[in-house]
């Protein structure tokens, strides 16, 4: 999964990247979030479902955050969800920070205009996704500039 990590990285270009796994378990999503270099504190990271966090991960996965531009193919962005939910198949929590999958598909390419968030970074805009389960915390989150 070393591999897969480092290639979402790669084709997820971003101001700030925040991509990778660590064995650890965390009892808190602020906890999590600091072992990856995140700021923020508990009501910065909301509980959300398992298939949201699939349809937001998505979104940071195909666009760029400030500008609308994609960043990665719909295929290729399945392709990491399906590895990230394959690892997290029973019992995972998952954390975001904002709504950027509420976005309709005609707002999908925009600017991140309405979008709302709580900053985890010191970019202009950033979103994510961390995931706590019992054989590990992954950490996918990206950071964009305007």
């Amino acid at each position: 999964m070393n591999d897969q990590w480092a290639a979402i990285k790669e084709r997820r270009p971003a101001t700030e990247s925040y991509v990778g796994f660590v064995e650890s378990s965390f009892d808190s999503p602020a906890e999590a979030a600091r072992a990856f270099g995140l700021q923020g504190d508990e009501p910065t990271f909301q509980p959300i479902d398992r298939d949201r966090a699939g349809r937001l991960l998505a979104y940071l996965l195909r666009f760029d955050m400030a500008y609308g531009s994609e960043r990665m193919t719909e295929e290729e962005a399945a392709e990491a969800i399906d590895a990230l939910m394959k690892l997290f198949e029973n019992g995972a929590r998952f954390y975001s920070n904002g709504d950027w999958d509420q976005r309709s598909p005609e707002e999908e390419c925009q600017v991140a205009t309405g979008a709302r968030w709580v900053p985890a970074t010191g970019c202009t805009f950033d979103g994510g996704l961390l995931v706590l389960g019992e054989q590990g915390t992954a950490c996918l989150w990206f950071g964009d500039d305007d």
